[in-house]
């Protein structure tokens, strides 16, 4: 699509910054939309790709915390209190040493309420990645945390729901990993996790649905475009000039041309010409 490649969100005053990375590519976001207190944007999302969330506090002074919630499930949250510090979220912390990497996978439904997943965070926010921007205040920092759990499992969603028929992917986790924390902060949230300071959304869909939605071409019309920009425009030629021939006053010319070889044999003679007063009215109109 025309216009500016965006890969990164901000938000309005410029103060953090987010994006999501599949094998170390930051992803490129569609329809971004800025409020005061919300950044949203589309993403594309392929089967079986690993992703992971990045924040960078670009030049927000005071303490806060950022926590990662995707589908509706809290993945992990960091504590920033540098300028210019970025944290990567790897994936879903299941314990002070492991995490379990978060991987795009088509959506799981059925028609059946009693496998219907029920939490209605996950109806809600299915397909979408959420980074909330919580003011804080710093206490300390305790060598050990605790209160994870591994609950990072398939979930599944109604097809008869409105999301099951806008999403196409949700969120599956892949085998524990070893990722050993280095702490975790002892906070006070000045702002309620349910209402944060600023919140960053990335909707990721299937380039189908991204397609439909118009935010990506078809391979058919990019490859139209890609085509039609190749092929060099016919030079545009160059209209003639057409100068109208100048108008000559033949008798006019004679008459002065006679007049002037009458005054010039005079000069030579020595005999005084006289010479026309100019007429001074037509002189001072015109000026």
């Amino acid at each position: 699509m025309a216009g500016e490649v965006i890969h990164k969100l901000t938000d309005e005053k410029q103060r953090w910054s987010a994006w999501v990375t599949v094998d170390g590519r930051s992803l490129e976001t569609y329809k971004v939309q800025r409020s005061a207190t919300k950044t949203t944007c589309f993403i594309e999302s392929a089967e079986e790709q690993t992703f992971q969330v990045v924040v960078k506090n670009e030049n927000y002074p005071q303490t806060f915390a950022a926590d990662l919630y995707v589908d509706g499930l809290r993945i992990d949250g960091y504590s920033i209190r540098k300028v210019g510090k970025v944290d990567t979220y790897a994936g879903k912390r299941i314990s002070s040493t492991e995490i379990r990497p978060c991987k795009f996978a088509k959506v799981a439904l059925t028609d059946d309420s009693e496998q219907v997943t029920a939490d209605e965070r996950f109806s809600k926010e299915v397909g979408t990645i959420t980074l909330r921007i919580c003011r804080t205040q710093y206490k300390g920092t305790k060598t050990v945390g605790t209160g994870w759990q591994d609950d990072a499992q398939q979930r599944v969603l109604d097809e008869r729901s409105k999301k099951g028929s806008q999403v196409s992917h949700a969120t599956t986790y892949d085998k524990p990993q070893y990722k050993p924390t280095a702490g975790v902060d002892e906070l006070v949230y000045l702002d309620p996790h349910d209402a944060p300071f600023h919140v960053f959304e990335f909707h990721y869909r299937s380039r189908d649905l991204l397609e439909l939605a118009g935010l990506l071409l078809s391979a058919s019309a990019e490859a139209t475009v890609g085509a039609s920009s190749n092929v060099i425009p016919p030079r545009r030629k160059r209209a003639a000039t057409h100068l109208a021939e100048p108008h000559f006053d033949k008798d006019a010319l004679l008459a002065e041309l006679r007049k002037l070889q009458s005054e010039n044999e005079a000069l030579k003679a020595g005999r005084k010409v006289e010479y026309d007063e100019p007429d001074e009215k037509k002189i001072k109109r015109e000026a």
